[in-house]
């Protein structure tokens, strides 16, 4: 006689580690990406948008990426408005301490509302890049404060074991 393997039913199928890979891309899709800084032409491009950046496909396969964008050296995105045309265009504004070698870098997205989920998908990325830089500030602040904390007080401790001086 054949033995049928149950399921247990407290024990889903899901792999644990799946939702922590969906985490890894926070926005992916075709937008249209400007090259060139004057008199830009947009070319179609798949984009993917990390914790703190953004990689920039040519096709779906993912297989070899044309550029890999840090957003830590981008202030702000928004959108790009014309008194000519509505494109639904929007923009990554450099942050000043970036150097010259970072520009801005200008999209198209197919309709409204795109535009607008790539605007809040690059946003988060630069805070999450922001956060990213406040709390490595943050943890060497947090470690020097204690090492000055334990100084002062094997300091403290030290003139009452010397006795009446």
């Amino acid at each position: 006689s054949s033995q049928e393997v149950q399921e247990d039913p407290t024990r889903p199928n899901e792999d644990p580690t799946r939702s922590k890979e969906t985490m890894s891309t926070w926005k992916a899709g075709w937008v249209k990406k400007a090259s060139g800084r004057f008199l830009a032409s947009y070319k179609d491009r798949y984009i993917q948008v990390e914790r703190t950046g953004l990689v920039v496909y040519e096709n779906e396969d993912l297989a070899t990426y044309l550029e890999k964008v840090d957003l830590e050296n981008y202030d702000k995105c928004h959108e790009l408005r014309s008194a000519f045309t509505k494109k639904n265009r929007l923009v990554l504004i450099r942050a000043a301490k970036s150097g010259n070698k970072v520009h801005d870098v200008k999209f198209q997205a197919q309709n409204p509302e795109e535009k607008e989920a790539w605007i809040k998908a690059f946003s988060d990325g630069i805070n999450r890049a922001k956060n990213k830089i406040f709390d490595e500030c943050g943890i060497s602040i947090a470690w020097s404060q204690i090492g000055l904390c334990c100084l002062a007080n094997s300091y403290g401790h030290s003139k009452h074991d010397l006795g009446p001086g």
